[in-house]
């Protein structure tokens, strides 16, 4: 093999890696966050079923708006909770829980607590009604 031909490979090579590198690299998780972040269990300690969004800021400091979750009321069985695995949301900031009721949207706040374990379920309380 030529000389020209060995450097045209390597360089292709090279090439070819970079742009793996650069691919397998590109997913956004809590742990590449520049600051702290947690998912959310999302525990209903009232009677009444609730359905809501969450908005505030994600792991990567973008305001964001979570899809609609619906949660059961508290049963004999005791309080339902549902892991809000689909989302990141940065520590040491307050949410918006968006309720959607049949009169329309009411917003409650929860705080995110610095000091909650980054990569962690961080549990918010819903609906004591």
């Amino acid at each position: 093999m030529s000389h020209f031909k060995k450097m045209a490979l390597a360089a292709a090579f090279t090439s070819c890696t970079a742009i793996a590198l650069s691919i397998s690299g590109s997913s956004h998780t809590a742990n590449a966050a520049s600051t702290n972040s947690v998912r959310l269990e999302l525990c209903n300690q009232g009677l009444k079923w609730q359905d809501l969004t969450i908005s505030g800021f994600n792991q990567n400091g973008q305001k964001v708006a979570s899809r609609d979750y619906a949660i059961i009321g508290r049963s004999w069985k005791g309080v339902d909770c549902k892991k809000a695995s689909d989302y990141w949301w940065k520590t040491g900031q307050v949410i918006d829980l968006n309720y959607h009721t049949p009169d329309g949207v009411i917003t409650n706040h929860a705080e995110i607590p610095l000091s909650a374990a980054d990569g962690s379920y961080y549990t918010v309380l819903i609906g004591n009604d």
